[in-house]
């Protein structure tokens, strides 16, 4: 499956230009944070901390940050998603429908014609009751709780048109997690299609849940990649630690095997049998392998395993 495409560092210092994206080409993402409070949606001298595409205006899963240890990082909270594309288009009137859980905007060759507002914080701790889902006899998938729908209609010139989409991802309160961030456009009457190329998901049920499917395990896959990149000094050093113990130990002599009465299952059991001897003690039972799985379980993710 193909990975997203992530743009390196040194093309971030060198200030990669948004203009001139082919036609045709995968929607350019890009994540800005520490950003000052209310500049959230104007980035016009803001850097982005990282740039990727996607095969559509679908944001379900944003890339995850790790460190050289490979744990994960949090992002700044809020911090933003632009999403950047070019298509051609015929001359006609086309209807657009952008869908966010908090403040977005969505603009069309350098104007804005959409916008959402911000997502109010949970301050007590206790979530509302969903509202139940209104479909009005409609194909489209309707927006989930707390999402927003801001839709319009436009009229474009043939030619090449920019969208840009600006997103505010959490903040105090909040989740920090796009949701069903989406922008859909296609003729009145007809069933939208996620902005991108012509081949892109309708925003139906059916369609939506298989891309968001690829779209989670392309992103999975990814940050998989990610977090062995950055990884990779702290590996080669504990690498490089381990082939000198071993050199040690090879040249070490092994020490004379412990003799014990105790139940000897490998050769470590006859220096822990000595010891119980010696502390006049007995081990425990051994543990069942579903016990022991437990444990370990427990031990490496801090969760009992699934019954699967």
């Amino acid at each position: 499956m193909l990975l997203c495409r992530w743009i390196s560092a040194a093309a971030l210092a060198a200030g990669a230009v948004l203009a001139g994206i082919p036609a045709g080409a995968p929607v350019l993402v890009e994540i800005f944070e520490d950003l000052p409070a209310g500049s959230e949606l104007a980035l016009t001298s803001a850097q982005p901390t990282e740039r990727y595409t996607e095969p559509a205006f679908g944001f379900v899963q944003i890339p995850k940050k790790f460190s050289v240890n490979a744990a994960p990082l949090d992002r700044s909270t809020p911090f933003v998603l632009r999403a950047t594309y070019e298509r051609l288009l015929p001359a006609g009137t086309y209807q657009f429908r952008l869908r966010a859980r908090g403040a977005a905007r969505f603009s069309v060759d350098g104007t804005s014609l959409w916008q959402t507002k911000p997502q109010p914080p949970n301050t007590s701790g206790d979530d509302p009751v969903p509202p139940p889902v209104v479909r009005d006899n409609s194909p489209l998938r309707p927006a989930p709780y707390p999402h927003q729908d801001a839709i319009g209609t436009i009229e474009l010139s043939a030619g090449q048109h920019q969208f840009i989409l600006v997103a505010v991802i959490g903040g105090k309160g909040l989740f920090p997690s796009p949701g069903e961030l989406a922008v859909s456009f296609g003729r009145p009457g007809q069933i939208e299609r996620l902005l991108g190329p012509d081949a892109s998901p309708e925003l139906t049920d059916k369609d939506w849940e298989a891309y968001v499917t690829a779209h989670s395990s392309r992103h999975q896959a990814a940050d998989v990649e990610r977090r062995r990149s950055v990884s990779q000094p702290v590996v080669a050093a504990w690498k490089e630690r381990h082939a000198k113990v071993r050199e040690w130990l090879q040249a070490k002599a092994a020490p004379p095997l412990a003799q014990t009465n105790l139940p000897v299952y490998n050769e470590i059991d006859r220096f822990v049998g000595a010891k119980l001897e010696a502390a006049n003690a007995r081990p425990q039972q051994l543990t069942s392998d579903l016990e022991f799985l437990r444990r370990i379980s427990l031990d490496a993710t801090g969760l009992i395993p699934t019954s699967a």
